[in-house]
């Protein structure tokens, strides 16, 4: 039987899904010039260097680290 019709729910095909995923981010990079955002994915500074630069007292955050 169809898997859809036992469930009563939608089934997607993971393999079509990214398939238009990555065709809709190739037609938005080339239409707008937009692209994915690299920000918040590089691995942080280790925390004893965060210390060093007084981050916690220039935002005014005390106990941050």
């Amino acid at each position: 039987m169809d898997l859809e019709y036992q469930l009563s729910l939608p089934v997607i095909d993971v393999a079509l899904a990214a398939l238009f995923e990555a065709v809709h981010q190739i037609t938005v990079k080339e239409r707008c010039g937009w692209s994915v955002s690299k920000a918040q994915s590089y691995k942080a500074p280790p925390k004893g260097q965060l210390r060093r630069w007084d981050l916690e007292e220039f935002y005014h955050l005390e106990g941050l680290f």
